[in-house]
């Protein structure tokens, strides 16, 4: 049974394999009996410092395919990130086509103007739809067009101008109105309008009514 020496630190070490403590001594070779052959033992001693504790990241486990990619179903760092809906992510109603109004008379002779959900106002320099090229359209509101996506429902109504529309040839003053029906006729001015309906018992845009 090997007989043990404590160093004056307080170690213990076997004197047959060293003569000098190997904890205190940063470098120091010893003689070991290897059945007759001496060889000589190098025991370097080393101090583990821990890096600061802000240098440890911690991370979730990722799982990965054969190429690399994180798999399905893994959860990331952007799975826990909240994502904030501005207002321009909001539902812009004016973007949702309802029907149109085609030209078939006048300057604008087969262009097609996009109608949209609520009012569509009509005049040469303002409104949703512009005819700046008939001198004849009120410049302000000549006529409007309204959907109502409740009743899914179209309207044509006379403009705050003087001037009258014409809706299948029956004219209509400020404030008097004219339900539309596919293909119904609508003159202002020099131009005259076919309407066609997106939006019918077909087709309607779901919950746009909630806009």
């Amino acid at each position: 049974m090997a007989s043990f020496v404590q160093c004056p630190k307080g170690h213990f070490y076997d004197p047959s394999i060293t003569s000098t403590c190997p904890y205190c001594t940063p470098e120091s070779s010893a003689s070991i009996d290897l059945g007759g052959f001496d060889r000589a033992v190098h025991v370097e001693s080393s101090v583990f410092t821990a890096p600061p504790r802000d240098e440890f990241v911690p991370t979730e486990p990722v799982e990965r395919d054969t190429h690399g990619r994180v798999r399905s179903g893994t959860v990331t760092e952007d799975d826990n990130k909240t994502t904030i809906v501005k207002k321009s992510d909001e539902k812009d109603v004016s973007k949702y086509t309802v029907g149109w109004l085609v030209c078939v008379e006048g300057p604008y002779e087969g262009k097609s103007f996009v109608l949209t959900p609520g009012y569509t106002r009509v005049g040469r320099t303002e409104g949703e739809i512009r005819l700046e090229k008939d001198k004849t359209i009120s410049r302000v509101n000549h006529f409007r067009v309204l959907y109502d996506a409740d009743e899914n429902l179209f309207l044509a109504f006379g403009g705050e101008s003087g001037n009258y529309l014409k809706v299948d040839g029956v004219k209509k003053y400020q404030g008097e109105r004219a339900e539309l029906k596919p293909y119904s006729e609508l003159s202002a001015g020099s131009s005259k309008f076919l309407f066609v309906p997106f939006c019918s018992d077909s087709f309607r845009w779901k919950n746009l009514k909630e806009t």
